[in-house]
């Protein structure tokens, strides 16, 4: 922090340096680079209680194949193991991939559907948390150290990256034994903002009244998120359309198995 703040230009922090580096390509001067990696337990998996806990500087390569997460919330590996190449799976972090802030990295979506809170030292009051859903809230000089995911072993995920550029989205489940409590949809990528809707069900439904009910509850996930953008890429109209689709067929084939299962 001390050393962000002392410098005289524009500064940055760098953890894995993919982003930065891709940045510094695209024109962005950094006069000073403040390297993260004698941070302790920044590269830390843990669970305490029902809460994951993932060190800002853990890989992507780390989470997708970490036992510990595998044991508790087996469909985020699943769902992290293909995500980018494997230089970006190797050098890349989460905590790069949040505080980049960019609409088509993946890990905001996933954070925003599993409901983590992020842990952030800054220049002002010390110690900060923000939810996940608030990411606008961050500082260039706050330095994110936590990522933690309450829950982990009663919530289940399932990621679609297949439509990029055109959207992207996670869908996450919250589980009462074999019975599903919520449902959530997070999405960047298709967006002009990260954003989520939420399906809270009074009466917990198992897997196959979901299935049953595919098309209803898609329309209400969709709907509850603001207007996709409109670009070269894709109309609004198209992506809205696309988006409820591949949302129906997420949850159309919504596993029975229950939480830990990938959806």
């Amino acid at each position: 922090m001390a050393l962000f703040a002392a410098s005289a230009g524009a500064a940055s922090y760098m953890s894995g340096g993919i982003d930065l580096i891709n940045r510094m390509k695209s024109g962005c001067t950094i006069d000073d680079v403040i390297h993260l990696g004698a941070i302790p337990d920044r590269r830390s998996i843990d669970l305490s209680g029902d809460y994951l806990s993932l060190g800002a500087g853990v890989t992507h390569d780390a989470i997708a194949k970490s036992g510990l997460i595998r044991d508790c919330a087996p469909s985020l590996c699943d769902a992290w193991s293909p995500v980018a190449n494997i230089r970006v799976r190797m050098k890349g972090t989460v905590g790069g991939n949040l505080m980049a802030r960019d609409l088509s990295y993946d890990f905001p979506i996933v954070a925003i559907a599993l409901g983590a809170t992020f842990e952030f030292v800054t220049a002002t009051s010390g110690l900060k948390q923000i939810g996940a859903e608030d990411l606008d809230q961050i500082e260039k000089s706050d330095l994110l150290t936590r990522i933690r995911i309450p829950g982990i072993a009663m919530q289940s995920m399932t990621l679609e990256l297949g439509w990029k550029p055109h959207l992207a989205f996670a869908l996450s489940f919250l589980h009462e034994g074999n019975y599903v409590r919520r449902i959530r949809l997070s999405a960047g990528s298709g967006f002009d903002r990260f954003c989520c809707s939420n399906i809270h069900l009074d009466t917990p439904l198992t897997a196959t009244s979901i299935q049953a009910r595919w098309s209803e509850f898609a329309d209400r996930l969709v709907s509850d998120l603001p207007t996709p953008a409109e670009d070269w890429k894709a109309t609004a109209n198209y992506r809205r359309r696309l988006l409820m689709t591949l949302v129906g067929r997420k949850l159309a084939v919504l596993s029975a198995q229950g939480a830990g299962s990938n959806g």
